[in-house]
């Protein structure tokens, strides 16, 4: 296989990475009930669901208009705001608060992104506004949540994702100087590389959790 057709598969493959951990941190969510788990477990799956549909589009397999790479966006914005959702669990103690800013960063993007992909009909603008503007910022937001909880609690798992982040903040923006050159395929691939750290930490964050939870319950017992 060449390193193109390499490339071109790598979405298919953090696709199913995403799917995969995704499914992992719902079922641990749904165990221990932890509501944050369960915010980024769903926010992993809509990721992942974002990847498969870029697949679809460089396999023809989808027509790439304004509505299929609306909802592609709309998938990113998911996630970008439901691990929000899950680290505002941990920095604003208000219900209504953390509700309404979730809120407004999911209105915000989606109207961006509706008026560049329906009214301008620019999907490389689209693309450009939504990263710079939305998908770098949150990624550097979730790898220092990530990395002062790490600092707090030294746990391996959220080192793990903290550096997942930063890697994913650093190569997404590469994008932007290999997007019409044969450098390309070997973005999808580094994008795919920065994606299995981040599978890896929601692993050991889902058993460090749940070996948590059923030493609470023992300890209830006692």
């Amino acid at each position: 296989m060449s390193l193109a057709e390499s490339g071109w598969l790598a979405p298919l493959v953090s696709a199913l990475l995403m799917w995969s951990v995704g499914i992992f941190v719902l079922i641990r969510a749904f165990q221990n009930r932890m509501r944050g788990s369960l915010y980024w477990g769903i926010a992993l799956v809509s990721y992942g669901s974002s990847h498969l549909m870029e697949f679809a589009f460089m396999s023809s397999l989808i027509v790439q208009d304004s509505l299929t790479y609306f909802i592609r966006q709309t998938l990113v914005a998911v996630m970008l705001v439901l691990f929000y959702a899950g680290c505002s669990l941990v920095l604003a103690r208000r219900m209504a608060f953390r509700a309404l800013s979730s809120l407004f960063f999911f209105v915000v993007q989606a109207l961006v992104v509706f008026y560049l992909d329906f009214v301008v009909v620019n999907f490389t603008l689209s693309a450009t506004i939504h990263i710079i503007f939305f998908v770098i910022p949150f990624s550097v937001f979730f790898a220092g949540f990530f990395m002062v909880d790490y600092l707090s609690s030294k746990r391996r798992a959220t080192l793990v994702i903290a550096i997942a982040w930063v890697a994913y903040a650093v190569i997404v923006p590469i994008y932007f100087l290999w997007r019409d050159t044969p450098l390309l395929p070997i973005w999808f691939i580094l994008r795919m590389v920065s994606v299995a750290p981040l599978f890896l930490g929601f692993i050991l964050l889902a058993r460090s959790t749940s070996a948590k939870a059923r030493q609470a319950k023992v300890a209830q017992s006692l």
